[in-house]
């Protein structure tokens, strides 16, 4: 058994951030977070629930972390065409447009994939 990927537009993960303009190469490929086991994903629990009252780097280390667990491939282009890599520091994420950043980790905490009938979210909150 293996955990499926999905390859998702980036106008599906931030549908509300109308003022942006997606190309066809803007995309990610994602491993959803509930593909991982009942123990890794309660390592991700006691993480952010060590990190609610904790330090913002920590909160922030935590974040990157998942984002880099479960994106698996990372397409997206600027207004001139360069290349924006997959953030790995936090001013990385905030160098991408508002709506994008924000929606991008509401997005890969409640992911589930695509298909007919998904299961109810139950990620981590």
């Amino acid at each position: 058994m293996r955990a499926r990927t999905f390859r998702v537009p980036f106008a599906k993960v931030a549908p509300e951030a109308l003022e942006l303009e997606w190309g066809p190469d803007d995309y990610l490929v994602i491993r959803p977070l509930l593909a991982k086991s009942p123990g890794e994903l309660a390592g991700i629990r006691t993480r952010m629930s060590e990190t609610a009252e904790g330090n913002e780097a920590d909160r922030q280390a935590l974040l990157l972390d998942v984002l880099s667990d479960v994106i698996v491939e990372w397409s997206l282009r600027g207004p001139d065409g360069e290349t924006i890599p997959l953030p790995t520091t936090w001013a990385e994420v905030d160098a991408l447009p508002s709506g994008l950043g924000s929606a991008l980790f509401d997005f890969i905490w409640t992911y589930r994939g695509d298909g007919p009938d998904p299961t109810p979210a139950g990620a981590p909150s």
